[in-house]
């Protein structure tokens, strides 16, 4: 890991070419480290234009941004007791040039004390990872899925972080909400089952299976919509909107239950994609437009459906590696 000085500089302006070069080095090596820049970063505009920072929650992110970098272990999974002290005193050294130092010191002392921060991160290529928090909640990880929460819910909320793709089946609670954070959005709910997905340009996206959501933004709560079952809520560019979901297998990717009726070849092979995360490339001399199908399958191999698909259009399917496949005449 990078040093805390040296990012704590970088976040400044105040770096020369040689250190600006490491930190971005640092900053491509990992997508946590780019997420970690982020938040500090985000911080100090808030602090530059005099916004009124929860401090409590800077602190607990920018805790679990440590513990994502310095602990999680080649299997994704790692529980993290204590954190180093010489992280924490460079993390205070951050805090403290934000203007919130005293919460920092205090932290540094606390932390030690603290319950447990658990990270796990779904690294496996073909299938999906079942997490179960605390309080008996579930959540089902898509791939390249990381989550992180403590080991003990506090006695008024039950909160989490993601970065990825989740499904959640939520345990009601009324006096104790669930609580997601997830880039720029902010998903709260008492006890239903839902889908969060977020992606590269900081959009997220918040599908409703049962239950009802809200969803604001992390920096304006009091901006936020009600969203129902059979409902998308999606935060992009500072918007929030919600549309009727009309994607039969936007869950394919948890329950392996895909549905086509008259669906293009090519619809069909990106489903397929990412449901069970392959590459599937169709030959150009195929012409996929002018094939269509109508099927629907239940918790099936990929090998299977592709053999379906290759004997209703009699095409030849290729297997190239574990993951990439190609269909040709």
């Amino acid at each position: 890991m990078t040093s805390w000085k040296l990012l704590a500089k970088y976040i400044f302006d105040q770096p020369d070419r040689r250190e600006k070069e490491k930190v971005e080095k640092w900053i491509h090596k990992n997508p946590r480290n780019e997420m970690l820049l982020k938040d500090l970063i985000h911080l100090k505009k808030m602090k530059n234009q005099n916004h009124q920072i929860d401090t409590d929650a800077a602190w607990n992110n920018l805790k679990s941004r440590i513990n994502q970098d310095s602990e999680i272990s080649d299997k994704g999974q790692e529980t993290i007791s204590l954190i180093p002290k010489r992280i924490l005193k460079y993390a205070a050294i951050i805090l403290i040039l934000f203007g919130i130092g005293s919460l920092a010191m205090f932290s540094y002392e606390k932390i030690f004390n603290s319950n447990e921060l658990i990270s796990e991160q779904n690294s496996h290529q073909m299938e999906n990872k079942k997490v179960t928090f605390p309080d008996g909640s579930i959540a089902h990880l898509n791939n390249s899925t990381l989550v992180n929460y403590p080991n003990k819910f506090r006695k008024t909320n039950r909160l989490i972080n993601i970065k990825g793709e989740a499904f959640f089946d939520v345990k009601s609670n009324p006096s104790k909400p669930f609580i997601i954070k997830a880039k720029k959005a902010r998903i709260e709910v008492l006890g239903t089952s839902f889908n969060v997905r977020t992606n590269k340009n900081d959009n997220v996206e918040v599908y409703v299976k049962s239950g009802k959501v809200k969803l604001s933004q992390v920096n304006n709560e009091q901006n936020y919509l009600i969203i129902e079952p059979g409902y998308i809520g999606v935060i992009a560019q500072d918007e929030i909107k919600k549309m009727k979901n009309d994607n039969q297998n936007y869950l394919s990717w948890v329950t392996k239950e895909l549905y086509f009726k008259d669906t293009h070849l090519q619809e069909v092979a990106q489903t397929l994609e990412k449901t069970y995360n392959v590459k599937i490339t169709i030959e150009e001399s195929i012409n996929s437009d002018s094939l269509s199908l109508t099927s629907t399958f239940d918790d099936e191999s990929i090998h299977y459906i592709l053999n379906v698909i290759s004997r209703t259009f009699g095409i030849q399917v290729i297997q190239k590696n574990d993951k990439e496949y190609l269909l040709t005449n």
